[in-house]
Formats: structure tokens, C-alpha cells, sequence
């Protein structure tokens, strides 16, 4: 799908993003854009159904056995399955979003369900275009509220060209694939226009903390056109998702994870920290790796009212990883005596919970009288042990004040203060 203004949130060379008709690469992406973005969901006909590229008419979604070929003609699709058996279905006359006349992608705010996103374009890298993407990430925990029918949580990596966006998806809710309240697994390619296919034909059911493996792959490069084979694999259970599909060879865009959502309204619709990837690897078109793509993130800003709240949403990237933070709970707190004695140590510890180890700890003190306080001491690390000494030994203090920060396996952190007070102030 064509990607809507966002805000740009981590480090890179270009400040925002907008992408509108044909998704054309742009010589340079422009910045500054203000826009105002409408709810993706409004004006949606009751009977549409939700897909990774936006609404679409139930007619327009089609679902195929694992390891299908599929190939557009002029007249509509041809479908052929691993025993070679051939399936011919005609463009579907109905449009996504009333957008266009067969539903094309005609407006710039298209999608802005593509809330927490990295992004990078083969002119960055300077590549002519992407050939590969491969990156793992585990199933997030079960989402806490109980999903209806019109709401689903998708996430993904992808590669994208002018007109289709081909991608391993994982889905907790309801979409055009089927499935309901747990997670389940299709591989996507939807068209410029309003037809959408997935594999296999039923989204595959798997469970929170099963491990993914996602791949978009081209072959047999030719003349400017290639196979595309997409494929999700939850290496916990052994199912699969998986289609090919002949298709150009200028696929430009690149996203190592992104999640997109629709109708989710409440923080307890998101599942609890968020979902991260790893082992993110991206290709040329001459199969090169790219060893350190200028990967930039990206924020929905304004978070459009179809997903609001939004839930601490934020991200952190690095060249092959990419952890998207939504829900996200880390907590520390300190315990030990409120109460010592001039020249008197005592030992105080700090409980954490939440995130996700290792976690490592630096404390830091201020001395003060009757509440006012002096300025802090520097940051001491303990690493890995999560306790510390505190003790008065000079006149003038008769209350001090311990804090603690852990950082969390994530690059998180968390912070508490805790007050002492001194019994016998000289």
C-alpha cells in the first residue's frame, strides 16, 4: 500500500515522508509537509473487509493454497498451484475506499493505518532497487480486549514497488484472511488496483511467542521483471505462508517492520511492549547485501482518531533491528531503611518489572535539609546487581534522596526515587 505523511522519529537523511498516487520514487522526499489526516476508517462500506494495503470489497480479496503462482493479465489473474492446476479470476469491479475507478491509489493521505514504521529507498543506498528483505521477530503477547469483527492488528516487513507491496504478514483480529482473537499468519500481494491475495487461502493460526521468519525474494531476473517469492515461516510450529508472483524488477521501497492497524481504539486493544525485529537484512539488486541501510522510523503524527490513543507509541532502530514500542511497561522501585543514623550505611535495593532482560542499574544521591535539596551526584553504574550503599557522614543533612535508573535489555529505562531521612542530624 501507498504510504501516508508521517512524522519522522529516528535519526536519517530526509525529515518526512509523503507518498501518494502511483508511489512513485521521488528524486528527493520533501520536508516540512503539514497535512491533516482523516480517520483511514471513515466512509468504509459496513461490508468491507480490512487487508495490509487499506479496505477492500470481500470479492476483491482472493486466497490461495500455499505455493501458488500468481500472475496479472490484462483481463484479470491467473492462479496456478503446486499440482499445477489453473485458476482464472477477473478484476474486481469494486473499489477500495471508493478511490478511483477500479480503485486505484489516488490520494495522498491513503493509508495512515500504517502507524510505527522504518522506511529506506534504494536511491539511499545507492542501489537501483531491492532484490531481497529477510528479518525475524517473535509473536507478541495476546492483546489484553476482546477484538470484534471489523479490528485487526497487522505487522510485517515488505519490499515495494510502483504499484504493489509484497510482504510476510502476522495479524492478530479479523481480515480479509480470515481469523479472530489470536494470532495468525498469511503472506500478502495486493495490487494497484483493488484486488488483494493472500496464502495461504486461510490465515494460519499460530500463538504469542512462536518465532517468524519473513523473506521477500526475487529470482530469475530478466529483462527488468523477476519472480517474487514471499514467504512467513513460524519456525516454532513449522507452518508456512506462501505465494509467487512474476512482477517487475524496480521495487524501491523497503520497510524492515511496520505495524498497521485498524479500529483499534483503546491501549488494551495493542499487545503489551510491542513487537521487535531482528536479523533485518536487505539486498541490491545484484544480491549484495547492504550492510548499513539508512534506515529512518517513523510515527503517525497526528495519530488518526481510528487508533487513538496512542499508547506510548515510539520506536529504536539500528542497521539490521528494529524494536516498535507500543504498551510498553518497565517499573523500578527502591526498597531498604527510611530511617539511619548519622555515619551509619545501609543497603538499598531496587525491584524491577516489566520490559526485558538483562537489566542494568545506576543510582545517584542529592543530600538535603527539611526537603531542599542540593544537586545530584554524577550516575554510578552497578551493572547487572541491583543494589547500592547510601550513608550521611557530615553535619547539616538530615535527608537524603536515592535514585535508581535500569535500563532494560530493549535500551528502555525506568527511574525511582527514594527518601532517607537521618535520626540524629548534627
Amino acid at each position: 500500500m501507498c504510504r501516508a505523511f508521517r512524522y519522522f522519529f529516528a535519526p536519517a537523511a530526509f525529515a518526512s515522508l509523503l507518498v501518494a498516487g502511483a508511489c512513485r520514487e521521488p528524486d528527493s522526499l520533501p520536508s516540512g509537509i503539514s497535512t491533516s489526516l482523516q480517520s483511514a476508517d471513515q466512509a468504509v462500506p459496513k461490508d468491507y473487509v480490512a487487508t495490509p494495503a487499506g479496505w477492500r470489497h470481500p470479492s476483491c480479496v482472493h486466497g490461495v493454497d500455499n505455493g501458488s503462482r500468481i500472475e496479472e493479465t490484462r483481463d484479470g489473474f491467473v492462479v496456478t498451484d503446486k499440482k499445477g492446476r489453473i485458476r482464472r479470476i477477473p478484476h474486481c469491479v469494486y473499489p477500495s475506499r471508493g478511490n478511483g475507478p477500479r480503485g486505484e491509489i489516488n490520494v495522498p493521505a491513503y493509508n495512515p493505518n500504517w502507524i510505527e514504521f522504518d522506511t529506506v529507498r534504494a536511491a539511499q543506498t545507492g542501489s537501483t532497487s531491492f532484490a531481497q528483505i529477510t528479518a525475524d521477530w517473535i509473536v507478541p503477547p495476546v492483546p489484553p480486549a476482546t477484538y470484534a469483527s471489523n479490528q485487526v492488528y497487522f505487522t510485517f516487513p515488505g519490499l515495494e514497488s510502483n504499484h504493489y507491496i509484497l510482504q510476510p504478514v502476522i495479524q492478530y483480529g479479523f481480515s480479509g484472511a480470515g481469523g479472530g482473537n489470536f494470532w495468525a499468519m498469511a503472506s500478502w500481494k495486493c495490487f494497484g488496483g483493488p484486488d488483494c491475495f493472500h496464502a495461504p487461502a486461510t490465515a494460519v493460526q499460530i500463538a504469542a511467542g512462536d518465532a517468524i521468519h519473513g523473506s521477500v525474494v526475487a529470482s530469475n531476473c530478466a529483462g527488468g521483471n523477476c519472480t517474487w517469492t514471499v514467504t512467513g515461516t513460524d519456525q516454532t510450529s513449522g507452518a508456512s505462508a506462501l505465494y509467487s508472483s512474476p512482477d517487475v524488477q524496480a521495487f524501491f521501497w523497503a520497510t524492515g517492520g511496520a505495524v498497521e492497524v485498524y479500529n483499534l481504539t483503546t491501549c488494551n486493544d495493542y499487545p503489551a511492549n510491542g513487537v521487535f525485529y531482528t536479523n533485518i537484512a536487505l539486498y541490491d539488486q545484484n544480491m549484495n547485501v547492504l550492510s548499513s541501510p539508512p534506515w529512518g522510523g517513523y510515527v503517525e503524527s497526528p495519530v488518526p482518531s481510528s487508533v487513538s490513543p496512542t499508547c506510548g507509541f515510539s520506536l529504536s532502530l539500528t542497521a539490521n533491528a528494529l524494536n516498535i514500542f507500543h504498551r510498553y511497561t518497565l517499573a523500578t522501585s527502591i526498597s531498604g531503611p527510611q530511617n539511619i543514623a548519622l555515619h551509619q550505611s545501609a543497603q538499598y535495593t531496587a525491584s524491577t518489572g516489566g520490559g526485558f532482560t538483562p537489566y542494568t542499574y545506576q543510582w545517584r544521591s542529592r543530600d538535603g535539609w527539611n526537603g531542599s535539596f542540593g544537586a545530584w551526584s554524577g550516575w554510578y553504574s552497578t551493572g547487572s546487581t541491583n543494589y547500592t550503599f547510601a550513608s550521611i557522614n557530615g553535619c547539616g543533612v538530615n535527608q537524603k534522596q536515592l535514585q535508581v535508573m535500569v535500563t532494560d535489555g530493549k535500551a528502555m529505562t525506568a527511574t525511582a526515587t527514594y527518601n532517607i531521612f537521618i535520626t540524629n542530624p548534627c
